[in-house]
């Protein structure tokens, strides 16, 4: 059996940041195409269940994301003005992202070739 660590942990955790962020993703694109849009069309259209989107929208609202109207959820025209910023901070993750991968290949590769040179050291 296999212990979980802290690494293990942070990337358990980070693997739930990015669910939430697609998720949030999702749903934010479904409302910029659809505006104004209630939470049962927004369950269908990404697929997600309606509690799931109903705690999405709550947060998305707190944090200034969207505006609700009686027709259904709208972008607020804040979001509208700073969301180069959201593109640009996950561009800045993705290649984040994307030197992680790099490390761990070379990780992993040099751990096959150590082994490899011990295999042929060992009579």
């Amino acid at each position: 059996m296999i212990r979980k660590n802290a690494f293990d942990a942070m990337l358990l955790e980070m693997g739930k940041s990015l669910e939430k962020i697609e998720r949030t993703l999702r749903i934010l694109q479904v409302i910029l195409n659809s505006q104004p849009i209630g939470i049962s069309r927004l369950s269908d259209a990404t697929g997600l269940p309606v509690h799931v989107v109903r705690y999405s929208l709550r947060l998305m609202q707190r944090d200034g994301i969207i505006e609700p109207s009686k027709a259904g959820a709208i972008v607020s025209p804040e979001f509208l003005d700073r969301r180069s910023i959201l593109i640009d901070s996950i561009r800045k993750m993705s290649e984040r992202v994307d030197a992680l991968k790099t490390m761990s290949e070379t990780l992993l590769s040099g751990h096959v070739e150590r082994k490899r040179v011990a295999e042929k050291e060992d009579p």
